[in-house]
């Protein structure tokens, strides 16, 4: 059985969301959004912690330069126009921190796209 659960990408948008943060043009799962209370239920009755970046770059579009960072406990979001594209440092460290203690790992899928 997992003790932590990451949650990155594209996917990761969808939980801030439903934390009542704003996501701008990010991707976002309407579906999924439906079954995430249950998800973190389900994870808290079985000891799992899910985790859920602390940061995310975000631009206009992936080929905009002008990236800038959500520190999504200090701020609402990801303004409209933006979109979300990457982890930031702070999720780097985050996730860093996790894996040191990890003796089995699963990884499904990239974390950003930058």
């Amino acid at each position: 059985m997992a003790d932590h659960v990451i949650i990155g990408g594209g996917m990761s948008h969808t939980f801030q969301k439903q934390r009542g943060k704003t996501i701008g043009q990010s991707l976002f799962d309407k579906a999924g959004y439906e079954h995430i209370e249950r998800i973190y239920a389900k994870a808290k009755a079985k000891g799992i912690k899910i985790d859920i970046p602390i940061d995310n770059n975000y631009s206009k579009g992936p080929d905009d330069s002008a990236l800038r960072t959500v520190t999504w406990a200090k701020e609402a979001g990801i303004p409209e126009g933006f979109s979300g594209f990457d982890i930031g440092s702070g999720t780097v460290g985050m996730i860093g921190d996790i894996l040191k203690n990890t003796q089995t790992l699963v990884w499904n899928g990239p974390l950003g796209m930058i």
